[in-house]
């Protein structure tokens, strides 16, 4: 650290000095600027930290040395830490001087041109409109900003680089106090809707925006962002919906075989034989409804292409779904590939239970589909019979298609799953949609179905040809070994998903969180209201950053995202000992009940 930079808190800095014309133009010359800006901010940490603790200033600064500063940031584990380092590299070359009383903060009225946090989105949207503040900057690196480990941080995404800049913003003015406070808070401040002004030039400097209108409004996924924190503190991933384990070793011996066995080349583009027939037996024993393999199954590249393909196949431009929110974000996104809209119907908690009313009120003339998902991502709800009666009177009143997400029809705990196919007038009208990945713990092979009588399998299949044609070869054929065992790998497959289940809820009761115990799935829903958080979002990047725990904050998958503000989403598909390293580290939540 530039010894100079830390003379005052209180001096004038880059920041003030403005940007030429030239480095606002480069790319390159404003992410100097910005490591420049970046310093300048832990310089008047430090300086604030050399006032809080009483030591001599000119004694301290004069032994600073350049290497301190990431001396500082490696063994301080953090911004604040980092300048305490900082000095106390300092004040072991100089010797510590008597110490000056300590100055409690004073409280200040908002400081003209600080900016508070909420609002640096809206000014980050202004700067290119936000399309672009959305979209991905591949490969750009914030020199000078140090994460809990004292490696520089690579940013693929301006949203998270100005979220981490606001971030440090809140520690900084935490630090300061009296007028020193102030000119911390409007500097950092500053340097966030900077970050958030580089970010978006280097995106429409480097690699112009030309993302379809369809999708510009999604922007990256939630688990995208949540992943990427996760890794950067080193927590334990309780956010997006995969295991921490593999899956049976009979499985993976099974596609080992398949790949000696030379199944290396395409497949047939709606899957192969031995796959689509045992589909076809597993569905005819769990539900009794007898579908032809080769005509009314079609194999995908994991549930989520299914979703697509059918979205994509079955809609026309205009038509409108109806959403039972909260919803899985993929379903959105592909809707709106297909130029249809949504119109949602929302569960609330505490019991997450389906407003029939609502549901027959959304429906309009445009209306073309209801999408149902049960047992319920992110809820658990599993839907009773008398709700899908009801969405099934609907569907044969207004006669509408229904696509049934079954994914965890595996996993229910409390209830019984029910295939809304199997209904009076369903069978015709339904696409019913599972996969592998759930039930067997090998999310990554990516092999998913879609049942559905010819008439609407013709769709799926026009639009699955033209998107992956078809999924692994090696893959589908260890599958079907896989769907052909037989009950006592399911009894086993609850019997453990059940005891976690039972963990995670009491682990995050004795945490202080109000939980909504789930039915079914592997994720459970809680209420952190008594924490004291502005809303979901809030909550789970001080939970990344501050305990070392992910979740994943459920307004994306609203309409009208404050339906999710008091909400958190855990999945708990995890080993035994991950689980109460979560549960360990979230106790300290408890201190902050109101």
């Amino acid at each position: 650290m530039d010894a100079n930079l830390m003379e005052s808190s209180g001096d004038q800095i880059a920041l003030d000095q403005g940007v030429s014309t030239g480095a606002a133009e480069d790319p390159v010359a404003r992410l100097r600027w910005l490591a420049a800006a970046i310093d300048d901010a832990h310089a008047i940490v430090a300086g604030l930290v050399i006032e809080k603790r009483g030591v001599d200033r000119a004694g301290v600064l004069s032994q600073l040395t350049a290497g301190d500063r990431e001396i500082g940031l490696r063994d301080g584990a953090g911004f604040e830490r980092g300048a305490e380092r900082v000095v106390g590299l300092g004040v072991e070359r100089c010797h510590e001087k008597p110490a000056r009383p300590a100055v409690e903060p004073v409280e200040e009225a908002p400081v003209a041109g600080f900016t508070e946090p909420k609002e640096l989105r809206r000014e980050a949207s202004a700067i290119v409109g936000e399309e672009s503040v959305q979209q991905r900057v591949a490969g750009v690196r914030t020199p000078g900003l140090g994460d809990d480990a004292g490696h520089l941080v690579q940013y693929d995404d301006p949203i998270v680089l100005v979220d981490e800049m606001d971030a440090h913003a809140r520690i900084a003015c935490r630090s300061g106090h009296g007028r020193s406070r102030s000119r911390a808070k409007a500097t950092v401040s500053a340097i966030t809707v900077q970050a958030a002004t580089l970010t978006t030039m280097v995106t429409t400097s480097t690699a112009a925006s030309r993302i379809a209108s369809t999708l510009a409004p999604f922007g990256s996924s939630v688990f995208t962002e949540m992943s990427q924190l996760a890794r950067q503190y080193n927590a334990v991933n309780l956010g997006q919906g995969f295991p921490d384990f593999d899956g049976p070793a009979f499985l993976k011996e099974a596609a080992y075989r398949a790949i000696r066995e030379g199944h290396g080349q395409y497949a047939r583009s709606f899957g192969v034989s031995e796959l689509n027939a045992a589909i076809a037996a597993r569905f005819a024993r769990d539900t009794g409804l007898t579908v032809d393999p080769d005509r009314e199954i079609t194999v995908t590249a994991g549930c989520t292409e299914a979703i697509a393909a059918t979205m994509l196949g079955l809609l026309e431009r205009g038509d409108e779904v109806i959403l039972i929110e909260p919803f899985y974000d993929s379903y959105p996104a592909t809707i709106a590939m297909a130029g249809a809209t949504v119109r949602s119907v929302t569960l609330r908690a505490p019991h997450f239970a389906l407003d029939i009313e609502r549901l027959r009120a959304a429906v309009t003339d445009r209306t073309r589909m209801i999408l149902v998902n049960t047992p319920h991502n992110p809820t658990g709800r599993v839907f009773t019979m008398e709700e899908l009666e009801a969405i099934a009177a609907i569907c044969r009143e207004r006669d509408l298609i229904c696509v049934s997400d079954e994914v965890y029809e595996r996993l229910v705990f409390d209830g019984r799953h029910i295939s809304i196919a199997t209904l009076p007038g369903m069978r015709e009208r339904t696409v019913t949609l599972s996969s592998l990945g759930k039930t067997y713990s090998f999310t990554g092979w990516k092999i998913g179905w879609a049942i559905a009588p010819p008439s609407l399998t013709a769709g799926v299949r026009a639009a699955h040809q033209f998107l992956t044609f078809c999924a692994p070869t090696p893959l589908q054929v260890a599958a079907a070994e896989a769907l052909r065992t037989g009950e006592e790998y399911d009894r086993t497959f609850l019997a453990e998903y059940r005891a976690r289940r039972d963990l995670m809820v009491e682990g995050l009761r004795s945490a202080g969180f109000d939980v909504f115990v789930p039915a079914g799935t592997y994720f459970v829903m809680c209420d952190h209201g008594r924490f004291g958080f502005e809303d979901d979002v809030s909550f789970c990047r001080h939970l990344v950053r501050e305990l070392g725990v992910a979740a994943i904050p459920p307004g994306s998958f609203y309409v009208d995202r404050r339906e999710g503000a008091r909400l958190v989403r855990f999945a708990f598909c995890k080993r035994d000992e991950t689980l109460h390293a979560a549960i360990e580290r979230m106790r300290p939540l408890r201190e902050r009940i109101r």
